[in-house]
């Protein structure tokens, strides 16, 4: 499956992983990556902040962890970790989709009230964050693909 399919396939809809967990933000990236990059991610231990404090999901496979800075914008697959907030402490994660001069669009779940349940803006989404002092809104870091001869990463 193509980015693009994937895109149109899951927007405005939700995804969960199992019964247990509820429609996550780690839950559509897991299934972004199996689906288009053909890459089974293991367990996020439940939350985003997981994910970042050990790196464990992307241990031996082919990602690289980047720091996030200006020069270095998230690129079309990245994986793409959002700081803590007041109301979400334990981070956020999302697809990056495209970055522009001015602000990074991603794909994600689970990003504007944080109840898990796939609703009332929750579902599967693009949404854009604008750059703040250089940075696109709060991200931090992000993973990418070390090597790719896909046509699929490049820009459209």
């Amino acid at each position: 499956m193509t980015f693009d399919e994937f895109k149109e396939k899951r927007l405005g809809k939700s995804y969960q992983e199992n019964a247990t967990l509820g429609k996550q933000c780690v839950a559509i990236v897991k299934l972004f990556a199996q689906e288009v990059q053909g890459i089974k991610l293991s367990s996020f231990s439940w939350s985003a902040i997981n994910w970042r404090n050990t790196g464990s999901p992307f241990k031996w496979l082919p990602f690289t962890k980047m720091v996030y800075s200006w020069s270095w914008s998230p690129k079309r697959w990245d994986v793409v970790f959002f700081a803590p907030t007041k109301a979400n402490k334990h981070w956020h994660v999302a697809i990056a989709w495209l970055s522009t001069d001015k602000e990074l669009w991603v794909i994600e779940q689970n990003a504007w009230k944080g109840k898990w349940q796939g609703k009332d803006g929750d579902e599967i989404s693009i949404r854009s964050y604008p750059y703040k002092g250089g940075r696109t809104g709060d991200v931090l870091w992000r993973y990418t693909l070390k090597q790719t001869t896909s046509k699929e990463l490049y820009w459209k």
